[in-house]
């Protein structure tokens, strides 16, 4: 009131629109920006000048200069919120929301989260794996193994010489051995590849059909011949001999039609 110019800035007849406000023309005092608002401008003349709250924010009061805070953990806030912990954006299951979110975030891969409304999401377990976004951790296939935080049932597979055709492995060592008289070549296998050549043992964790490290089986020996499939040698009867390695069979001649024997 007795304002003496259209643009009063004396504080006692008119001043310049605030902050948080707007002053359409004739104005008489100023007109606060609403709730799910705010304005940090000075002299705005319309609402168009109230800008909607911050994504990750809330402005929960009329006159808001920016958004009073960010949104609670467990809580995700779209634009224009009103409260930090809105009922109907409660995080969920297979996301976390730290605080501040915006939007809930996927909970990555070797992870999980089988509740709403969380900050954080949890470790995959051992003998699961979890891709991303889980909310139920999915059990480790045959033929491989799932430690902590495993991204993927196909990653870690049972080595060579080694199967497995049961599900829910953790480590390597659950992983069987290849049995005796077979051979379990490359990884992942679901049972052994196939028996133990002629010629050759196989005696436990066979990587190759035709071994030759002498712990998991070897060639042959002199004096002894190995059938396929064969988990030791047999050793020449009474009457046979061989003086050869690699034997595959009984085709010896007996001892008394060998010279010199």
């Amino acid at each position: 009131m007795g304002a003496t110019t259209a643009t009063p800035t004396d504080g006692v007849t008119g001043n310049v629109c605030p902050p948080g406000s707007y002053c359409p023309a004739q104005s008489i005092s100023p007109i606060p920006c609403p709730p799910r608002t705010f304005s940090s401008a000075v002299g705005a003349t319309n609402d168009t000048t109230c800008t909607p709250c911050t994504a990750g924010m809330y402005c929960p009061s009329v006159n808001l200069t920016a958004p009073a805070g960010f949104c609670a953990p467990g809580f995700y806030c779209p634009s224009m919120s009103l409260v930090p912990d809105p009922a109907e954006y409660s995080c969920p299951a297979g996301s976390y929301c730290s605080g501040g979110n915006s939007a809930p975030t996927p909970c990555p891969a070797g992870s999980y989260q089988d509740q709403s409304q969380q900050a954080a999401c949890k470790s995959c377990p051992a003998r699961y794996y979890c891709l991303n976004n889980t909310v139920t951790p999915q059990l480790c296939p045959a033929g491989g193994y799932c430690p902590v935080n495993s991204t993927s049932g196909t990653k870690f597979k049972c080595p060579a010489g080694t199967f497995s055709n049961v599900t829910g492995l953790a480590n390597s060592s659950e992983c069987a051995q290849c049995d005796p008289g077979k051979s379990c070549q490359g990884t992942g296998n679901l049972a052994p590849v196939q028996d133990c050549d002629a010629g050759y043992y196989c005696v436990l964790g066979a990587s190759s059909p035709m071994p030759t490290d002498g712990v998991t089986g070897d060639i042959c020996p002199a004096g002894a011949y190995c059938l396929q499939g064969s988990a030791a040698p047999t050793y020449c009867p009474a009457g046979f001999f061989t003086n050869q390695t690699g034997n595959a069979g009984m085709s010896l001649l007996p001892a008394s039609m060998q010279r010199g024997y």
